[in-house]
């Protein structure tokens, strides 16, 4: 029991002392330890001794120094409570995250900066940027290759008439593609980057899919809109520029989206017709058009008179440069068209350049009223009811 005691004792001598005189022997400077000096005087006097018992002896002669230092310690009061107040200090510090946690985050930047983490913000940098950099050149490709051919394919055309059509429907599709193609590189450009600072896309790409067939499902006629704008759009039935009927709408086509296509009246009101509610269109400005010239005459009305005045009004029109490049062909005089009680309708037809606002069918009318009253051709007479007696 006494020697268990002694033990115990000795161990815990062991570990204060050390703790006590850490501060001493460091500002002492390096130093050699008991036991350095201790084998090194037994070796010295005892040099015919093997080096295990001197090891041996020398760990005695510590263990008794340490025991006699505890000793010395318990029976001092100051000395006691000095070491008591150093391991109550020492074990504060250790078990404080506060204390440590400044050196915690600078050696947590430390070990951050010199591990791969800046070599791959660097490489990561360096990809976006030729990413971005390829995507403005993709970008200025695109519009340049747009430009090109909206310039160069209405020359293929010798037809002046066809030319203007063609630039109509350029002008339309070119605005459309170009915003196309700039947004499916804006969207491939951003997932590439996301892929380079190592994000996983493929969830992106799966709520893009899901998002798209839900639209799709619930949005049927948006769907609708703009599968019939792709298709309207290529078979060209339509430009911009042309005057066109779309259901009870009539008016100059202003825009056309992949949704919609807005009209213009001539009053000036802009319409909105949406592409699925488009089942069919009259386009009133393209390849050519009759200009239709019917106006009504008495019974006592020579028509040969009737036929030379139209003639002359035709005459004079195509000696008018303004008008003479929107005819297409002469004049062709059909006659009577119609007759009722009091008047008969005369009918004629020039084949010119679609004219969707009648501008060639004014002036015609314009010019020929003169040439039916220096023919003396009677206007027909509305004949009036008798008044009733006693009204």
């Amino acid at each position: 029991m006494k020697l268990l005691k002694i033990s115990i004792i000795l161990l815990f001598a062991f570990l204060n002392i050390n703790l006590l005189h850490a501060e001493e022997k460091a500002a002492q400077g390096p130093a050699l330890s008991p036991q350095d000096i201790i084998i090194g005087s037994a070796v010295r006097d005892n040099g015919h001794q093997t080096k295990q018992e001197t090891e041996a002896q020398a760990t005695n002669a510590i263990a008794s120094a340490e025991a006699l230092k505890l000793l010395e310690i318990l029976e001092n009061p100051e000395k006691r409570q000095k070491a008591i107040d150093s391991l109550k200090r020492k074990g504060t510090i250790a078990s404080s995250p506060k204390a440590e946690a400044p050196e915690d985050w600078w050696e947590s930047a430390y070990h951050w900066v010199k591990r791969d983490n800046i070599i791959f913000a660097l490489k990561a940098a360096l990809k976006i940027l030729v990413i971005l950099i390829i995507y403005v050149i993709l970008r200025r490709l695109v519009n340049q290759l747009i430009t090109y051919y909206t310039q160069r394919i209405p020359l293929l055309n010798q037809d002046k008439h066809s030319q203007s059509t063609t630039v109509a429907v350029i002008k339309t599709a070119a605005p459309i593609i170009r915003s196309t193609v700039h947004w499916v590189l804006i969207i491939l450009a951003a997932l590439l980057i996301l892929s380079e600072l190592n994000i996983n896309i493929m969830p992106i790409i799966y709520s893009f899919s899901v998002i798209g067939l839900a639209i799709s499902i619930g949005s049927q006629t948006l769907v609708k809109d703009l599968i019939n704008g792709v298709m309207m759009l290529f078979e060209g039935n339509m430009a911009v520029g042309d005057v066109v009927t779309i259901g009870a709408f009539k008016g100059e086509v202003e825009s056309i989206s992949l949704r919609c296509v807005h009209l213009r009246y001539p009053t000036g009101e802009l319409q909105t017709i949406p592409f699925s509610e488009v089942n069919y269109v009259i386009n009133h400005s393209r390849d050519y058009a009759l200009a239709n010239v019917e106006f009504c005459v008495s019974f006592q009305a020579d028509l040969k008179q009737v036929e030379d005045a139209l003639q002359a009004a035709y005459e004079t029109i195509k000696g008018d440069k303004q008008y003479s490049v929107l005819i297409k062909g002469d004049i062709k005089k059909l006659g009577v068209s119609h007759m009722d009680s009091w008047n008969v309708t005369v009918h004629a037809a020039v084949r010119i350049t679609p004219d969707p606002y009648k501008i060639f069918l004014n002036e015609f009318y314009r010019l020929l009223i003169p040439e039916l009253q220096k023919r003396h051709i009677p206007m027909p007479m509305i004949p009036f009811a008798p008044a009733l007696e006693g009204s």
